[in-house]
């Protein structure tokens, strides 16, 4: 019985590691306006609670 227990407390919170899902960002829409850009974006496969930091890398199309 007790063999039983152990398992079932490695095994089910390994499960649940595995079944999380990685955030994704999706782009809705991009406008310029008076030299700024605006982004509307999402945030799936997340939680109410989760807490992220969002940063925008801006380059030319020589790479500059």
């Amino acid at each position: 019985m007790k063999k039983v227990l152990l398992s079932i407390l490695f095994i089910v919170p390994s499960l649940l590691v595995f079944s999380q899902k990685q955030a994704q960002i999706t782009i809705n829409k991009l406008t310029n306006d008076e030299g700024k850009i605006f982004i509307d974006y999402s945030i799936i496969n997340n939680k109410p609670k989760d807490l992220f930091e969002i940063s925008v890398i801006v380059k030319h199309k020589d790479g500059t």
